[in-house]
């Protein structure tokens, strides 16, 4: 396997046999994050588990709170971009 591998690289230039690709994919659809941003963008003081809690009351699509956590990281919401504050 990698010898095919590595001779399909070096006679034709392909690397089909990426790391990147590898894995289960992700729970949430592009719609599912947009519905999951508008949920925190109305009120950002809310607990991971109103946030789960709201999703999957609206939805036809159950997740766990551990896939919305995992979900607003990849957005990049997080306690890391909330300003510091300057008492």
């Amino acid at each position: 396997m990698v010898s095919r591998v590595y001779r399909e690289y070096l006679v034709e230039g392909i690397s089909t046999h990426c790391g990147q690709c590898s894995g289960q994919p992700w729970v949430l659809n592009d719609h599912d994050q947009r519905r999951l941003a508008r949920i925190v963008r109305g009120n950002r003081q809310v607990t991971l588990a109103e946030i789960t809690s709201t999703f999957n009351a609206g939805g036809t699509r159950r997740i766990s709170s551990r896939s919305v956590q995992r979900s607003l990281a990849s957005m990049e919401y997080g306690a890391e971009d909330q300003p510091e504050c300057l008492c």
